[in-house]
C-alpha cells in the first residue's frame, strides 16, 4: 500500500456536502469545524461561501504541498481559518 494516498473531494461534491450539512440555516450559533484531512481545501472553500456565519475552521494536513495551498487560504481569511502546526 502506498503511503500518503490522497482522495480529493471535488468542488461539486464539497458544495453538496456543505449544503446537506445545513450550515446556511445556522444563524447565531458559533460553528467550530475540524477538517482532519484538509487536502487542497475543497470543503473549506465551500464553507467560505458563508463568511457571514460565525465559524472557525481548524485544518490538519500532513503533506507539505497541500499545506502550502492551505496556508494561502489562511492568509485570505485569517480570522476564519487556522492551519494546525505539525507536532
Amino acid at each position: 500500500m502506498a503511503r500518503n494516498q490522497e482522495f480529493f473531494t471535488s468542488p461539486k461534491d464539497a458544495r453538496e456536502l456543505i449544503k446537506l450539512s445545513g450550515v446556511e440555516h445556522m444563524y447565531n450559533d458559533p460553528i467550530q469545524i475540524l477538517e482532519p484531512t484538509a487536502g487542497h481545501g475543497a470543503l473549506v472553500k465551500a464553507v467560505l461561501k458563508y463568511k457571514e456565519k460565525n465559524f472557525r475552521i481548524d485544518m490538519v494536513e500532513l503533506k507539505d504541498d497541500n499545506r502550502k495551498i492551505l496556508k494561502n487560504l489562511c492568509e485570505a481569511a485569517p480570522l476564519l481559518l487556522n492551519l494546525m502546526e505539525e507536532g
